[in-house]
């Protein structure tokens, strides 16, 4: 189950639905490492069309399209080699998606043959998702060191 995290703005819904697309539908895109090299995009006079993530790590590649204005953030939940949370937020114009996205993003999942037809995303307040992930994050690494440490 992939779980990702959209912004709640004024003007938008509490949460949104994403329709599945075929594997074989999805566009053709390099695979790496890292999420920050994994960000496929053109730079045209200083705009970023954003083609997709990638997520190399569990193999699950996510669509995203939009007009970049001016800067990307994102966050990771890493557990044991596997992300299990994704927080994308990106500032852009003339998105290609059902409502109009200034802080938050519209991302599809591949389908998959024992993978649901439509995932269901819930908006939450960009400063508090920010703040929990960065709380889960730094409690994560404190613990990995603690372990360290004692051995």
């Amino acid at each position: 189950m992939v779980i990702m995290r959209l912004w709640l703005t004024p003007d938008g819904p509490d949460s949104i639905e994403l329709n599945c697309v075929k594997e074989e539908e999805r566009p053709q895109m390099r695979l790496g490492g890292q999420i920050a090299a994994d960000v496929g995009y053109q730079e045209t006079e200083g705009y970023k069309n954003i083609t997709g993530f990638v997520l190399a790590e569990f193999e699950k590649v996510y669509e995203t399209k939009g007009t970049v204005v001016e800067h990307i953030e994102y966050a990771t939940q890493v557990i044991n080699g596997i992300v299990h949370k994704l927080v994308v937020r990106i500032n852009a114009e003339d998105c290609d998606c059902v409502y109009r996205c200034e802080a938050w993003v519209i991302m599809r999942p591949w389908l998959k043959p024992d993978g649901p037809d439509f995932i269901t995303l819930d908006c939450v307040n960009k400063e508090s998702s920010f703040e929990l992930l960065d709380k889960k994050i730094t409690s994560i690494f404190s613990y990995i060191l603690y372990i360290i440490l004692k051995v």
